[in-house]
């Protein structure tokens, strides 16, 4: 079987899927910004804010112009990777739904892995009927990590014969996660939070509240301890920048690395409303969960209600709060309960380590013959042309490096996804010489 795969924040998901492929199967994975990037020249930044905007009757300039580039892109990539599957995170995007329409034309069939997993009772009441009223579901197929999950989809609309339960092949780690072992300073993981996440909505009406307060103040006390802890900050990877309270005795972690890893070898998790909080319930790590101000109080029951579950996490309400649970030392927190345990696995779905290899049999079953469709000598020209810019960002990202400059990250994800593109075009290459009567 070949998979083409969107990759929209969506690794993590996709490596553990990649370790469940049998001899002959290939994954293929397409950076979202290769396709996010062509949506931004066509659609007015708007459209990537609200839900509804992309569907608006003033932007039919931009759709057609868009779809010149999805029926390009769509047959290149079934000419040069012969897909029998079409897999992406979500069909939600705007930008992507055209895809998924483009490869059904072309006979491919197209698979959602859901990516998402916790579902707040704001997003279960709200966003659910937003989403079935402007981007219903399309794809042929979804599994989904939970049950509680699978009732989101139906409550926005989606046929529940389509969508079925499979718990999230990211998590197969934790089937067998074992103990940490504090040595030296007992080791934090902070995951910090944007500003106006997690803040409910009312159509397209935006809350006008901040965690801003709260978040300064809640890494100001963590901060004085770095002398006592090891402390690791992983931001969210569509985080914002904005101001932080560390010093200098923090280490960041990269925004897009592992947090299941990071999790695994930390001692102690602080956190605020992200699923990782269930996931170290699951792995058993004591939770420091500071949640307090006007801002809280007024969304409360719009959140995951973490603090309601007995024995899941240790909630700090203020900031004296906050400094007495880490001046006790990890020792005096309480360790997740049993029945924080049952209420994370109603989020997250089974975890027996098998999701991957029940996702991908689904696959299997919906996965469609082999296309035999041969590229155009344009086609593979164009992408061979993309070289020059694989070279310029070498460059450019060679410099950044050398000068510790933080566009480096930036720069290496542009290097690599043209790259990505070169090998694309080669591969085009041999088929077009390997296949000149079409067949």
């Amino acid at each position: 079987m070949r998979i083409v795969a969107f990759d929209h924040f969506f690794g993590q998901d996709l490596d553990a899927l990649d370790g469940a492929l049998v001899e002959g199967d290939t994954l293929v994975r397409i950076p979202y910004r290769r396709w996010h990037r062509a949506a931004q020249k066509c659609f007015p930044d708007d459209a990537f804010q609200e839900l509804s905007r992309p569907f608006l009757g003033d932007l039919s300039n931009s759709w057609m112009k868009f779809q010149r580039f999805v029926e390009d892109e769509v047959s290149w990539l079934i000419a040069v990777h012969q897909p029998n599957l079409f897999v992406l995170p979500s069909d939600i995007f705007f930008y992507v739904r055209p895809f998924v329409e483009a490869f059904k034309r072309q006979g491919v069939p197209t698979f959602v892995m859901q990516k998402e997993t916790t579902i707040s009772p704001d997003v279960m009441e709200v966003l659910s009927l937003e989403v079935g009223r402007y981007t219903p579901f399309i794809s042929d197929f979804m599994t989904v990590c939970s049950q509680r999950h699978k009732d989101f989809w139906i409550k926005a609309g989606a046929d529940a014969d389509r969508v079925t339960v499979t718990g999230q092949p990211r998590f197969d780690v934790y089937a067998s996660p074992g103990e940490g072992q504090i040595s030296g300073r007992p080791r934090m993981l902070y995951l910090s939070y944007d500003d106006v996440a997690y803040l409910p909505s009312d159509g397209d009406t935006i809350f006008s509240g901040s965690w801003r307060d709260m978040r300064l103040e809640t890494e100001r006390v963590l901060n004085e301890f770095a002398d006592r802890y090891e402390i690791i900050v992983k931001e969210h990877p569509q985080q914002a920048k904005a101001d932080t309270a560390f010093g200098g005795g923090v280490d960041f972690a990269n925004r897009y690395a592992d947090t299941r890893r990071l999790i695994l070898g930390a001692d102690l998790v602080v956190g605020f409303q992200t699923t990782a909080l269930y996931e170290a319930t699951i792995c058993g790590k004591p939770i420091i969960y500071p949640a307090w101000g006007h801002v809280f109080d007024t969304v409360r029951e719009t959140l995951c209600n973490f603090e309601a579950t007995p024995g899941m996490v240790n909630w700090a309400q203020n900031s004296e709060s906050l400094h007495a649970f880490l001046e006790n030392g990890i020792e005096g927190l309480r360790l997740p309960s049993q029945d924080a345990l049952v209420e994370a696995l109603v989020h997250l779905g089974p975890i027996d380590g098998n999701a991957s290899r029940r996702t991908l049999e689904l696959m299997e079953s919906f996965s469609a013959p082999t296309p035999h469709q041969r590229p155009s000598l344009l086609q593979v020209g164009k992408r061979l042309l993309i070289g020059c810019q694989t070279s310029f960002f070498f460059c450019a990202w060679l410099l950044a490096r050398l000068f510790r400059s933080r566009m480096s990250i930036r720069l290496a994800r542009r290097k690599n996804e043209s790259w990505g593109q070169v090998v694309e075009g080669f591969v085009g290459l041999r088929r077009f010489l390997e296949e000149p009567d079409g067949s």
